[in-house]
């Protein structure tokens, strides 16, 4: 009796956790008319489902089987047959990259960060994310490029030291080049998503979820987006403003492209504008999608950011007023108005500190952070919470998820229809949980032939033409570095080397003008090394952990190195930085001590 009891049980909440049949029906039928949108019903049956899921303890159930519902609804797949002669040419070409740049760069936390970034920007393109091909080259220069097989490059350099928003930015720049046949392919690739721009009609055709987006932008004066780009310098403006709505509608911040392009090399004027020209032409797109009617039609991402910022104001007193009463709503933004307060706390007691001036100062405007988990016509859902970063971020996003919006499309415009508390500490930059810390360990794996903390087997720690011995002295060194960082302050200053500290100059880097006159950072002109020891005095004694991944050792000299990594730091469980550091060693009475360190 009681096996059937269980059971029947069983059987209960299975049927509770499946989707309604009218909402199922909703979503998977193919969008003809742009005018469909979801009805009153539709929408109470998704919010009944989504809250008896929770209440059950399956709190991403309902996202994961409305994913499957609207596979196919948000675009196609662009894939075509390859043949074994182009095929052939593909891999030719791939091995004369690598071996034009250093080889192929092996890190499993910047592999899983790209990934998730490229799955995003496939959802709201609408094809298969399967299909973008990336490589990452072990190189120092700061670039990214595509060629005609359909592949996307990155450099070590530019993956190390930029925010998840700027590259966001340079793959779906790349993926428009590629989806658009803007290189002479070596087999048929379609032209995916958007609006196709037909001369002899001269009309829009329409082509995917972002159709109505762009025909909006189009007739706003955003011409670059036609898709009828027949010369190189157009077809660079192009990728950057489907770059921008892209990655706009994903959640990242797209006036990050200002950064990006003053970073990136100048290009060939044969065949690239200038870096200010596209800064020129990318102004006119991010004021575009600022217009608080085209958001509305047509934005989810920023809508969802919008209505959570004045929610998270008022719940804060910040501002006066109600907001949008949506179910849900008010526990979301409580949630995410706690963990603003915590995180304000920890930056002004931060500044206190003498060593930590104003040189890593929060780049936003605002903290709410939104990043798109669901996109179709109708239906959208947005994951939302707070970006905690006390400074510029280049190993993923610092900031956790609190909750998720759910939209429907309703009257035209995007309307939030309830909110959903998410439990648990979930990080924005999810493939921090699933890597290990590779610098602790990292000195007794120097000279093998596998490093298992890397996630790979062919893996490359250190320079193969230094000495083993050093290289091991060096990242033994460069870990006492880190671990006293966070845990001992008198320790930590004496894994410097004598009379280095008092002469660093530009401590903390260098502010630079920007777009509008703008300050943003400049990493690579500076030597952060006091700002490195304000760190370590303002932890002392605080529930902080720090994480490494990506270590790179060089060993120029029986008495020089530099260790490289990337890094994260948590403080009382909130992540609040991510970097890139480079310690530059010395031999100090046979002790390797850190002349200087560099945060990128």
């Amino acid at each position: 009796m009681a096996a059937v009891a269980l059971a029947a049980l069983a059987g209960v909440i299975w049927i509770q956790l499946w989707v309604p049949s009218q909402l199922r029906t909703a979503l998977a039928s193919p969008v003809v008319d742009l005018g469909t949108e979801l009805g009153e019903d539709e929408v109470a049956a998704l919010f009944s489902y989504v809250h008896r899921c929770t209440l059950l303890g399956f709190h991403d159930l309902p996202l994961k089987r409305l994913r499957a519902t609207t596979n196919g609804t948000s675009g196609k797949s662009s894939s075509q047959p390859v043949k074994e002669t182009e095929a052939d040419l593909a891999r030719e070409a791939h091995q004369t990259v690598l071996e034009e740049n250093g080889g192929e760069w092996v890190s499993k936390l910047h592999r899983l960060r790209v990934d998730r970034i490229v799955k995003m920007l496939s959802r709201v393109a609408g094809y298969d994310a399967s299909e973008c091909k990336v490589a990452m080259l072990n190189t120092r220069q700061i670039n990214a490029f595509s060629t005609a097989d359909g592949r996307i490059y990155l450099t070590r350099g530019l993956v190390t030291t930029s925010s998840d928003d700027e590259i966001a930015l340079v793959l779906a720049h790349e993926m428009h080049h590629i989806r658009e046949g803007h290189w002479i392919n070596w087999w048929a690739l379609g032209a995916g998503d958007g609006l196709v721009f037909d001369a002899e009609t001269e009309e829009l055709h329409e082509g995917g979820v972002m159709s109505r987006a762009v025909e909006a932008l189009v007739e706003m004066g955003i011409d670059a987006l036609r898709g009828d780009a027949s010369t190189s310098y157009g077809q660079e403006y192009e990728a950057d403003a489907t770059a921008i709505l892209h990655a706009a509608e994903c959640g990242y911040r797209a006036s990050r492209i200002f950064r990006l392009l003053t970073r990136l090399p100048e290009m060939p004027v044969t065949s690239h504008p200038t870096s200010s020209d596209r800064i020129a032409e990318a102004s006119k797109m991010l004021q575009a999608i600022e217009d608080p009617a085209w958001i509305a039609a047509h934005s989810p991402a920023l809508v969802a950011r919008n209505v959570l910022e004045n929610a998270v104001a008022v719940a804060r007193g910040d501002r006066s007023g109600i907001y949008v009463q949506v179910p849900g709503l008010d526990k979301v933004a409580a949630v995410c108005a706690g963990v603003l307060d915590k995180v304000e706390n920890v930056e002004k007691d931060m500044r206190a500190y003498k060593w930590l001036g104003s040189s890593w100062p929060y780049e936003g405007d605002n903290r709410v952070v939104v990043r798109t988990a669901l996109f179709s016509p109708v239906l959208c859902a947005v994951d939302v919470g707070v970006e905690t970063t006390l400074g510029h971020s280049s190993a993923g996003t610092p900031g956790v998820i609190e909750g998720r919006l759910w939209l429907a499309r309703r009257g035209g415009v995007w309307v939030v229809a309830f909110g959903q508390v998410l439990p648990g500490m979930r990080p924005v930059a999810s493939e921090w949980t699933a890597v290990r810390d590779e610098l602790g360990d990292a000195w007794r794996h120097v000279g093998r032939r596998a490093w298992p903390l890397s996630g790979s087997a062919t893996p490359e720690v250190w320079n193969a033409s230094g000495d083993v011995a050093l290289a091991r002295g060096a990242l033994e060194a460069a870990a006492r570095w880190r671990d006293t960082s966070i845990a001992n302050f008198e320790e930590h200053l004496s894994t410097y080397a004598r009379g280095r500290i008092e002469y660093v100059r530009n401590a903390g880097g260098k502010g630079e003008q920007g777009a509008g006159g703008k300050a943003f950072w400049n990493g690579l002109n500076s030597d952060g090394s006091l700002e490195a020891i304000g760190w370590a005095q303002f932890l002392g004694g605080r529930d902080a952990q720090s994480w490494a991944w990506g270590v790179r050792c060089d060993v120029h000299s029986p008495t020089l190195a530099t260790v490289a990594f990337s890094s994260a730091l948590s403080l009382e469980k909130a992540p609040i930085a991510s970097n890139f550091t480079r310690l530059t060693m010395v031999l100090e009475d046979g002790e390797w001590k850190v002349a200087s360190v560099s945060l990128h």
